[in-house]
């Protein structure tokens, strides 16, 4: 898959590498670069990997969870888990329901990336 994405004043490469998460090798292939720089307004095609999609399940905490404690029942990073719920702090509430992604539980729904 591939996005085009406009130069704003600033960019670099590195910044367009980062903001992107990606190896510098793929925009050079994808854009036939020579030169590292790019100019004000350029476009240029970014590489994004390809998700079909992703597991999603539904978990309702209990009143002794924890981040850490679901992380080592699902087998998901923290960060994951504050990404899908948007959580700022480490605080959880008894019955606060969250998503978890996560390959090895049952699927509950599935976000396909193809049809969004």
């Amino acid at each position: 898959m591939i996005n085009k994405y406009h130069v704003q004043p600033g960019d670099t490469m590195c910044k367009i590498v980062e903001k992107f998460e990606l190896h510098l090798n793929g925009i050079v292939k994808e854009n036939n670069i020579n030169e590292l720089k790019f100019i004000e307004n350029q476009t240029i095609l970014i590489p994004l990997p390809i998700v079909n999609s992703i597991k999603l399940y539904e978990y309702k905490t209990s009143e002794n969870d924890t981040l850490l404690s679901i992380e080592n029942l699902f087998k998901v990073a923290i960060k994951e888990i504050k990404y899908f719920n948007d959580l700022f702090n480490l605080i959880l509430v008894e019955n606060q329901e969250l998503t978890i992604n996560d390959e090895n539980v049952s699927q509950v729904f599935v976000i396909d990336y193809d049809n969004i």
